[in-house]
Order: structure tokens, then C-alpha cells, then sequence
């Protein structure tokens, strides 16, 4: 197969260790016509006709179509015409350069004749011949890439030029994938230290040799022959506890077939005894059995699912493992999440044909420039591999599931389903493919939402932040300071608190519990500096600092500013106190487009400009209440006699909070009547974070109804309606932080050019037995104006119970 001198000058460049360039590029080569050059650049001109994306080199495109005598359909008084004869003489004026890049494998430094480890190859299309202009590094996303790869046996594959991989296999569960897992995992045990170590950044991990769960899958050959990979599969029931070893853990959603196959009181001895498998009458899944086979084919043995190793009818049971989830997910080998399905619940599947993209052969020539051998381009789609993984697992029902959320968190390295095919994601690095496609979220395809549609452009907006957060979620950074390691745990919220639960009382903490305990162990270390050593932390509960109450670190009254981020019918989540956004339910439609409760969506309005912010409260108390078991009440009788025995568990659901601090009477009023003046209150507030502001309202004194003293996010279920609202005369505002010095004019009727702003929880009376001043919190917002800065310094502080 001969190769064009532009190509041929390529090869010898691209394989020549001595003038090979990493982050540069050997060749730019400009392409004058489509029936000119080798099968290498009638292969960039076939993915160029076939790749238009809209983007800024889409007048190549274009013209190369025109040049192979393509019939566009463009009108020819049209727009788009004009552009076309513009772009056209542009071309020739300044031709289209193509600019050769290159993606290397891992490259492992004390390993030496590695060779060239070439990954992947980029062509990047631009108007400019200089490579200082063009941004071509290892970051970027060219026009094209092809992924590489050589046959066994051959110089190019011996010489470790050539290491890629190609997408060939008629199934997903293929042995070239299984190997390129294990080579994924393999890599990042050895190179990606923040894998290596717990969530919390306390304790090294060793996969290889980690403790069991109390109880695991233990995969068997029927056959009883341990190295058999062609029998099926039998599911014992095993207790683990106090040994070590390495194991997989499936993270899934339930269905009819899940509830089917659990484990009861009744079924307990049989599983542990004679064991389980597709055949008997409440035996595994497919998910299960298919997940337990990928297991057993990268050599694991143990399993943990949590519907199969948790007595599901035992509650004493539940609770024990449920706390210890944490340890559980961070320890696994590997997290199997099941994002995406066939229709009879399977993870694997058949590849066609169309599936598959072509392959083309070239020339391998080594150090010398000799043609020694050939190696194979498979074109990669990167714009399709950003949608297949947005869509199908970052958008999947499995991720929008609250359990889920903290299972994906927890999880070191994971491996999730996908339409096409499988992406693995680490802690460390971005999600990819089992070929190493690295997936770029700037690639995926946006929703076009029109300006004036306010509805779906909130909804947009909404969507978009939660797709970027999803795919940003497994790499939380590093846990620098208590300050940040708090502002991440409100990150953490914000992203969780939206999600679905299928019994919201009972799970809405504790499925969140594991991060939770992670993030109290980081904490604690800083509280207790002295006498934690490098390697470890301290495990003392006594941290005035760090106390943790129905989901918020306290004493820090930043935790009680939350404010609903998202609109719908509200409801109470029942055992969890007012003051906690743990304590609030929306009713919305499920993937079923059932009416479902969830978690009500919140976010902290967090503080991004030069103007400092004072705390005008204290917290004087947090006084934990138990919560009854059935009707999930709290048993106010037994406040001063009972303490939880598990920190993180469901009996630390319920606290008290003694406040002292300024409570200013005000009346809450209508909403704003449009996006100007919500602005407007907005800015005097110092409210930077766009969200939540079609549900804000007036907040006036009641002495003077008529002048705007600020905005109230009111979440209470009772108070929805404008009338429900005007008709409440006894809310208060317990100033939290006070906000100095913001200048942003005379806007609602402020004469001052600075002014003071005040961060507020509304409040209002709730009876409480054995308590006096006890308050329920209604909403959110912030107040102004010479008014309230009048009350505020001529009012004293007073101590009340928020419960």
C-alpha cells in the first residue's frame, strides 16, 4: 500500500525516536483535492464528509464536499449559500492545514525499551501551517482520532510503538475487553496514589488483600473444578468476616426479579448451605449471575450484592450493614455499575456489524524507515462516545437513585454499562473506554432552549448543572482545610439532595451515611492534629467543632443557610428536624412518569466576592432526640437522657438546636413580579448563585408592608400560596451572617451606596413539650434597608430552640 510523501514523511517522523515530539505534532500537511494522496488521507477526507458538528472547521468540510462533487442542500438565495460562497473564497485565500497529533498509553518511567506506546493518532484541521498556533496537546479534542493497534508477533507490536486497541468483538464480554480491564485496573493500583487511599484520605487501601464484608457471593464452578471458565456459575452464601481477600460489588437498582431473588430469614441456611443459581426458584438474576461471571473471569472469587448479603427481613441486620457501606464500597476491586440494561435485564450484549467501525492498514517502519510490518486505524468518535455516556450513564435511572449516589462516590475505580458498550472510571482520571477513548463532556450534544421560554430554560439550566456535576462527581479533590472539607460535604448535598428514594423517611440520611462517616473521620483529624499520625486518623468523638446532627456538621451555622434550589409540590420528610435540608420532599415523575417523592433539590448561595461576611448568631446547644421507630416521631420526653449510640446511623436523626441571636419581625408577601426585580434584590443581597429566584418573595416589616426589606425562599409545605403567606403574622427572622459593605446603588428604594445585608432563617412558633421558645424553620433569604439595620442594632439577642 503506498503512502503520499506527506504521509510517508508522517510515518518516518511519527516512529523515529529521535525527532518523535509527545505534545507536538510531526507533520502538517495541507490537502489540496479529494481525489490527490494516499489511503491515509482519503481516510481523513471520508471521516471529514462524515463529521460535520457545527463546529468552527465546519467550512472544511463543506468544501472538501464540493470538491468531490456533492449535491448539498442549500437553497441558492439562502443564508446559508452566502456563507458557503464566503467560506469558499476564504479557502482560497487561506488553505485548511491538517496537523498530526499523538495520545500515548501510560507511560511507566522506570520501565525502559518501551518504545513509542502510541495510543492513538489526532488529525486537528486549522487555517494555520504553525503548530505554535494550533492547541493540539493531550487535553484538546481534535477533528479526528484513530485509535491504534498491531498483531501479536509483529516488530510494530514487539516494539511497543504500537499499543492500542481495536473495537472488534462480537461481545462485550469478550476476552480482549476482560484483558483490557485488568490492564486498566493493573495500571492505576500502580500509578494513581489518591486510588490507593480512602475517601477521607486517612487510610491506604490494598485491594488485592482487603477485608471482607461480613457476609459475600462466593463464585463456584458447577463442575467443582475451581479453574473451569466454561460451567455455570453457583452463588454461595459465605460469612467473610475477619478475613481478607479481593472482591466486586454491584451497584443496581431493584425491580420485581431483585425482590424475587433477596435473601430472607427463610432462605438463609439453603443459600449458605447448597447455594443459588439461575435455575432454582428464587435464585439470582441475570444481572446478577452475568455480573458474578465478570467477576470470576478477571480472577475474583467473592461478590457483594447488597439484596442477596443483607437478611433483608431482619431490620438488626440492616442496620449493622447498612453503617458499614463505607467500607464496604471503598475496599471493592472493583464497582460494578449497572447504569444500562438490555431488555431482559442482562449487562452484556451482542455486537453487529454496524456497531462496528472500519479498520485500515498502513505501513509500519521502524527506527531505520523501513517497512517492516503494518498496524491498524480504527476512527474514534469522540462527539458519539461524550453522548453515549451523558446520555445512557450519566442520565440513566440507576444514577438518579439516592442509594446510588453514595455507592459511586465511595467507589475507588468503577465500571459502568453504556449502550455501545463499557466506560471505566477511577478516581483519578476522567471516565473512558475499554479501548482508552478518553470522554470529553464539551463534545456532548446541548439542548437548544429558546431565550424567552423561562420554564424550560430553568429546566435546561438545571439539567445541564446536574450532567456536568455527574461527570465531575468521582474526583472530589483534596480535603486541604476543616473550612473546605465542609464546603465539600455542602457540594456532596447539593448534588444528592435532589435525588429519588423509594422510602424517603427511612432512607434520606442513611443512604448517604457512608460519606458521611468518611468525611467525620477527615474532620476529626484536624481536631485532634496532635495526636493523629501521618498515616492514620483519630478516632475520638468528643470534637466540639465537628459535631454531626441529621445531615449538617455543627456548631457551623453556614450548614442551616440552605434554600430550595428547584420548584414543586413540597412535603416533610418525617424524623428529621425543620432546620435540616434533609427535612424537606417533592413529589415529581420517575422515569415510570409516575408521581414519586424525592429528596427536595437544595444549594448554598456561597459567598464569591471581596465583601466579608460576620457570624450574628451562636449555637448553644445541640441536643439529639430519639426518633420512635414506626411512626418515625421524636420522643421529645427523653431529650436530656438519650445520646446515639451510632454517630452516623439512624439514630442520629433528630437534634435540637439552642440558638442565641437577633429575631426581627417580618411579613412575607407575594412573589416578585419579574426577573428585573429579583435581580435587583438579588444583587443588594449579594446573592450571586442564579438559582431559586422565581420562587423568591417580598419580605416587608409589618410595620411598613409597602417597602421591600428583602426576599424569602419559603419552603413549608403550608405556605405555598400568596394567601397562606400574607395570612401568617407571627414569622420571624433569626439573622444568621451579616453581609458588610455592598455596593450595588440605590435599588428598591435604598438611599445609601453602601449598605448592610443580613443572611436570615425565617422561623415561626411550634409547640414542643418541656420546651419554651421552641421555633420550626419555614424558609430562607436575606434582608435590608435602614429599617432593618435600625432593629438589628437596637434589638437584643435572645436564646430559642429551632426544631
Amino acid at each position: 500500500m503506498a503512502l503520499c510523501r506527506r504521509c510517508r514523511d508522517f510515518d518516518v517522523q511519527c516512529f523515529q525516536r529521535n525527532t518523535f515530539r509527545y505534545r507536538g505534532y510531526p507533520l502538517e500537511a495541507v490537502i489540496n483535492s479529494a481525489g490527490s494522496g494516499c489511503s491515509f488521507c482519503s481516510l481523513l477526507l471520508q471521516h471529514l464528509k462524515s463529521s460535520d458538528n457545527g463546529n468552527q472547521h465546519s467550512y472544511l468540510n463543506i468544501a472538501l464536499r464540493r470538491k468531490t462533487g456533492e449535491q448539498l442542500a442549500v437553497s441558492p438565495f439562502s443564508a446559508d449559500a452566502l456563507l458557503l460562497i464566503f467560506r469558499s473564497l476564504y479557502m482560497a485565500i487561506s488553505p485548511a492545514w491538517v496537523h498530526f497529533s499523538v495520545r500515548r498509553a501510560d507511560h511507566i518511567p522506570w520501565l525502559t525499551g518501551e518504545g513509542l506506546n502510541i495510543r492513538s493518532l489526532g488529525a486537528h484541521v486549522s487555517n494555520s501551517r504553525y503548530s505554535n498556533e494550533v492547541d493540539a496537546s493531550d487535553g484538546d479534542t481534535p477533528q479526528i482520532w484513530f485509535q491504534t493497534a498491531a498483531d501479536e508477533g509483529t516488530a510494530a507490536y514487539t516494539s511497543r510503538d504500537i499499543n492500542g486497541h481495536l473495537f472488534a468483538d462480537k461481545s462485550t464480554l469478550s476476552q480482549s475487553n476482560i484483558e483490557a480491564i485488568r490492564k486498566w485496573h493493573g495500571k492505576c493500583s500502580l500509578l494513581h496514589e489518591r486510588c490507593n487511599r480512602t475517601l477521607s484520605q486517612c487510610d491506604s487501601i490494598d485491594v488485592e488483600l482487603a477485608e471482607l464484608p461480613t457476609r459475600c457471593i462466593e463464585l463456584r464452578p458447577v463442575c467443582g473444578n475451581e479453574a473451569c471458565d466454561k460451567c455455570d456459575l453457583l452463588f454461595i452464601l459465605v460469612r467473610t468476616e475477619g478475613k481478607k481477600g479481593k472482591y466486586f460489588i454491584l451497584s443496581h437498582r431493584w425491580g420485581r426479579d431483585t425482590f424475587l431473588a433477596r435473601t430472607t430469614k427463610d432462605n438463609y441456611e439453603n443459600r449458605c448451605t447448597h447455594g443459588v443459581s439461575c435455575d432454582t426458584p428464587d435464585g439470582i438474576t441475570p444481572l446478577f449471575y452475568e455480573a458474578g461471571q465478570l467477576a470470576f473471569q478477571l480472577g475474583v472469587r467473592y461478590i457483594w450484592i447488597d439484596s442477596v448479603c443483607i437478611v433483608q427481613d431482619d431490620p438488626a441486620d440492616w442496620r449493622r450493614e447498612s453503617v458499614k457501606m463505607a467500607q464496604y464500597y471503598q475496599y471493592a476491586w472493583l464497582t460494578i455499575a449497572a447504569t444500562h440494561t438490555t431488555e431482559d435485564g442482562r449487562l452484556f450484549r451482542d455486537v453487529t456489524v454496524t456497531d462496528l467501525t472500519r479498520v485500515t492498514r498502513l505501513p509500519y517502519r521502524g527506527v531505520n524507515g523501513e517497512q517492516n510490518g503494518y498496524f491498524y486505524l480504527q476512527g474514534a468518535d469522540a462527539k458519539g462516545l461524550a453522548n453515549d455516556y451523558i446520555n445512557t450513564v450519566g442520565n440513566s435511572e440507576l444514577t438518579r437513585r439516592g442509594w446510588v449516589y453514595q455507592e459511586r462516590i465511595l467507589s475507588r475505580r468503577l465500571l459502568a454499562f453504556s449502550a455501545t458498550g463499557m466506560f471505566l472510571q477511577c478516581q483519578t482520571g476522567v471516565p473512558q473506554s475499554v479501548v482508552g477513548d478518553r470522554v470529553q463532556y464539551d463534545l456532548a450534544d446541548e439542548e437548544e432552549v429558546d431565550d424567552d421560554d423561562d420554564e424550560n430554560k430553568h429546566r435546561y439550566f438545571q439539567e445541564r448543572v446536574r450532567r456536568e456535576r455527574f461527570f465531575n462527581e468521582m474526583m472530589l479533590g483534596n480535603f486541604t482545610t476543616p473550612s473546605s472539607t465542609v464546603s465539600r460535604w455542602e457540594e456532596i448535598v447539593q448534588r444528592y439532595s435532589g435525588l429519588e428514594l423509594t422510602r424517603i423517611d427511612e432512607d434520606r440520611l442513611i443512604a448517604l451515611s457512608g460519606v458521611a462517616t468518611e468525611f467525620g473521620r477527615r474532620l476529626r483529624r484536624w481536631d485532634n492534629d496532635d495526636t493523629a499520625s501521618s498515616d492514620g486518623c483519630a478516632n475520638s468523638v468528643n470534637s466540639p467543632y465537628l459535631s454531626y446532627f441529621a445531615g449538617t456538621w455543627l456548631p457551623d451555622v453556614q450548614g442551616l443557610l440552605w434554600e430550595q434550589s428547584q420548584p414543586g409540590t413540597r412535603g416533610r420528610v418525617r424524623g428529621i428536624p425543620t432546620w435540616s435540608w434533609a427535612s424537606m420532599a417533592t413529589l415529581g415523575l420517575n422515569f415510570e412518569s409516575k408521581n414519586v417523592w424525592s429528596g427536595m433539590a437544595v444549594q448554598w448561595a456561597t459567598l464569591d466576592t471581596p465583601y466579608r461576611t460576620y457570624p450574628s448568631c451562636e449555637l448553644t446547644e445541640m441536643l439529639p432526640i430519639p426518633v420512635t421507630k414506626k411512626k418515625l416521631r421524636p420522643n421529645y420526653g427523653r431529650a436530656r437522657h438519650f445520646w446515639p449510640d451510632i454517630e452516623y446511623g439512624d439514630g442520629n436523626l433528630f437534634a435540637m438546636l439552642g440558638v442565641r441571636g437577633i429575631l426581627i419581625p417580618v411579613s412575607i408577601h407575594h412573589k416578585f413580579r419579574g426577573r428585573e426585580d429579583a435581580l435587583v434584590a438579588a444583587k443588594l443581597t449579594d446573592h450571586r448563585s442564579d438559582f431559586g429566584r422565581n420562587m423568591w418573595r417580598r419580605v416587608a416589616t409589618p410595620q411598613e408592608c409597602q417597602t421591600v426589606t428583602g426576599w424569602a425562599s419559603v419552603e413549608h409545605p403550608e405556605l405555598q400560596a400568596d394567601d397562606e403567606c400574607l395570612a401568617s403574622n407571627n414569622i420571624l427572622a433569626l439573622v444568621i451572617e451579616t453581609i458588610g459593605g455592598i455596593i450595588e446603588g440605590f435599588g428598591m428604594g435604598n438611599l445609601r451606596e453602601r449598605m448592610t445585608a443580613y443572611k436570615v432563617v425565617y422561623i415561626r412558633p411550634l409547640k414542643v413539650y418541656g420546651f419554651e421558645d421552641s421555633f420550626e424553620r419555614i424558609g430562607v433569604g436575606r434582608l435590608f434597608g435602614d429599617v432593618i439595620d435600625s432593629q438589628f442594632h437596637s434589638t437584643e439577642m435572645k436564646d430559642v430552640w429551632l426544631v
